[in-house]
């Protein structure tokens, strides 16, 4: 990666991102199914938080702050899972996947109230999510399926850890602008943005330039779904095959981000599925990475100066705005140490 050997070099005020929050509210990718390890807790980043993310004895993912509210142990610095509970490395309380602490070292009197915070969990094709934020987790979207009603692939994952904000890299949703010079499309169709609380959804029609002359009438469906600012889910249809891809950003801090990529294709009408999602994913991979190798070197600007091709960038933002809002709120409402 050019720009993002080391993700932490540019701060928030070398990007004009002090207004911009890590511990944003929603469901956020913490792990691929694949990255948990029998026995063993992984280590992950949840809007600016540490958590360990392991499985319970019931199967079931479970996420819980990473530090042993005993004396601080980080439970992923070579602590294990026995019998679903996470057991700290240093002195042996085990925790359950509520948080509680239901197993000290020998001899030992359990300390009264000895629990770290735990959050909701779930599952959903392939990736663990967790929630971050105060009552009643939002309605997590239901597995999207197929156009034509068939199954999607088990597809081609990646993970990076980069220099932005998620937002960034979302914005790029209503960013129709940019789609020319950076992944060779025309727009022909542009809908509206379509906002109903924490979802924000779009269409529109794009064309790949320098097709041959066969192809100059095709249309390249695109359906975006983004849950809160961590989760889009994104179906693509062209006349030969359908994919799905789906971009998942959870905050490490404000300027450093996890994004966990996945790619999907159900079976084509012309081209071998192996064949079709090697080179989707090799170019959904490509795309991605330049956009952060521009936007890790950007600095946002509060009050862009848009042209009248650039899309409905500023709706965008002032729906994302609440989501900051609800995270500054909870950081004012902290009480002052020191």
């Amino acid at each position: 990666m050019k720009h993002n050997d080391d993700p932490y070099r540019l701060s928030a005020k070398d990007k004009n991102l002090e207004g911009f929050e890590a511990a944003l509210p929603g469901w956020f990718a913490v792990a691929f199914t694949s990255d948990l390890v029998r026995g063993k807790p992984f280590e992950s980043a949840l809007s600016g938080q540490t958590v360990a993310v392991f499985r319970d004895d019931a199967g079931n993912p479970v996420v819980l702050d990473a530090h042993c509210s005993h004396m601080g142990v980080k439970f992923t610095s070579g602590g294990r899972i026995v019998n679903g509970n996470v057991e700290c490395p240093f002195h042996g309380f085990q925790f359950d996947k509520d948080g509680k602490c239901v197993k000290g070292y020998e001899g030992c009197k359990l300390p009264k109230n000895n629990k770290v915070k735990s959050y909701p969990a779930v599952e959903r094709d392939g990736v663990i999510f967790a929630f971050f934020g105060e009552g009643e987790p939002w309605e997590f979207i239901e597995k999207r399926k197929s156009p034509r009603g068939k199954t999607w692939n088990r597809g081609v994952s990646q993970y990076r850890r980069v220099s932005l904000h998620g937002q960034q890299l979302h914005e790029n949703t209503p960013d129709s602008g940019h789609f020319a010079r950076v992944h060779g499309l025309e727009v022909l169709e542009n809908s509206e943005l379509t906002i109903n609380k924490h979802v924000l959804t779009q269409y529109y029609a794009v064309r790949p330039f320098g097709l041959p002359k066969f192809l100059e009438d095709m249309r390249v469906k695109v359906n975006v779904t983004l849950v809160g600012l961590g989760y889009a889910d994104t179906i693509v249809e062209t006349p030969f095959f359908t994919s799905r891809t789906r971009i998942m950003t959870t905050q490490v801090t404000s300027t450093v981000t996890d994004i966990r990529l996945w790619v999907q294709v159900e079976k084509p009408r012309v081209f071998p599925r192996w064949m079709v999602t090697s080179l989707l994913g090799r170019q959904f991979f490509n795309e991605t990475r330049q956009d952060v190798n521009i936007l890790s070197e950007a600095r946002f600007v509060e009050k862009p100066r848009l042209a009248d091709g650039d899309g409905e960038i500023l709706k965008f933002r002032k729906w994302a705005q609440q989501f900051h809002d609800v995270a500054a709120e909870k950081r004012r409402s902290l009480p002052v140490v020191g």
